[in-house]
């Protein structure tokens, strides 16, 4: 009875073995290299996928994918890579027993940027932009920033112009420069000339004036 159970079984592994063999034989893989365009590198991690299944895999380090155990007739390749432009391969042959060899070439997805405009505003009221201005300027000038403003104790505009060097208030009314003559005098607001606000003579008064 032991040796008749012992041949059942050696006989059922039989048919099993056989029944995979036939199984295997009517099966095929898609296998091959993806690469790049240019360089002729391998790309490794490439996602392949057969279009509408859920059947994939991913190239290893050397690029090479396999898919097996693919029933005969032909199939759609889904190709995919980070910073590649996707691929689609149709109508891969696969036959009963045999591998189909698909050698992948990707290119590189260049994209082209649009121009990028940077803007920003820069201070001018600060001790450093007063620095800079007085060394650019092709003149020979004296400048006081917003914040030696703010840290003295100055109530107006007069009083600030009084801590300049070679400009003297007269009257407590009119500003004179380095001591020139008034008709040497000239003021500017905002880029523009601004008239004498005397009518026989060449006066422009102190900011504490005109607040007056």
């Amino acid at each position: 009875m032991d040796c008749l159970n012992l041949k059942k079984k050696i006989t059922g592994i039989f048919i099993m073995t056989l029944l995979s063999v036939a199984g295997l034989a009517q099966t095929g893989s898609i296998e091959g290299v993806v690469t790049d365009k240019n360089s002729k590198e391998a790309l490794p991690g490439v996602t392949v996928t057969i279009e509408g299944t859920t059947t994939g895999t991913s190239a290893d380090i050397d690029g090479h994918f396999l898919l097996p155990k693919l029933k005969p007739g032909k199939y759609t390749l889904k190709v995919s890579y980070i910073g590649y432009i996707p691929s689609t391969i149709e109508d891969v042959k696969v036959g009963a027993g045999k591998s189909t060899t698909l050698p992948i070439v990707l290119s590189e997805n260049a994209v082209a940027l649009q121009e990028v405009k940077v803007t920003g505003l820069r201070k001018t009221d600060t001790d450093v932009s007063m620095l800079n201005v007085t060394r650019m300027s092709p003149l020979v000038s004296i400048a006081i920033s917003g914040q030696q403003i703010l840290r003295s104790q100055d109530r107006d505009a007069s009083e600030v112009i009084r801590r300049l060097p070679g400009t003297t208030i007269i009257d407590d009314r009119f500003i004179i420069v380095r001591g020139l003559a008034q008709r040497y005098n000239a003021v500017w607001l905002n880029n523009a000339a601004t008239p004498s606000s005397e009518a026989d003579a060449k006066h422009f008064p102190s900011m504490s004036y005109l607040h007056r």
